[in-house]
């Protein structure tokens, strides 16, 4: 499992009580990086949801043990 990335859940928003958007993935930095870009279209895109949830301008994840 050596190079095994762990999967995390993560939360970012459209703003403070806007809309939020709940994804998983192996690659959390890159992914919010994507996320900020506007790197897809798709439901983040449509309602913005570019900021992390924390308002800390932390991103709030939960990471697991490796998929199998």
């Amino acid at each position: 499992m050596h190079g095994d990335k762990l999967p995390a859940v993560y939360i970012m928003a459209s703003g403070f009580r806007g809309t939020l958007y709940i994804g998983v993935t192996s690659d959390l930095l890159g992914r919010v990086w994507q996320h900020r870009e506007g790197s897809f279209q798709g439901f983040t895109e449509r309602y913005g949801c570019k900021r992390p949830s924390t308002g800390s301008g932390q991103v709030w994840s939960v990471s697991g043990q490796a998929a199998t």
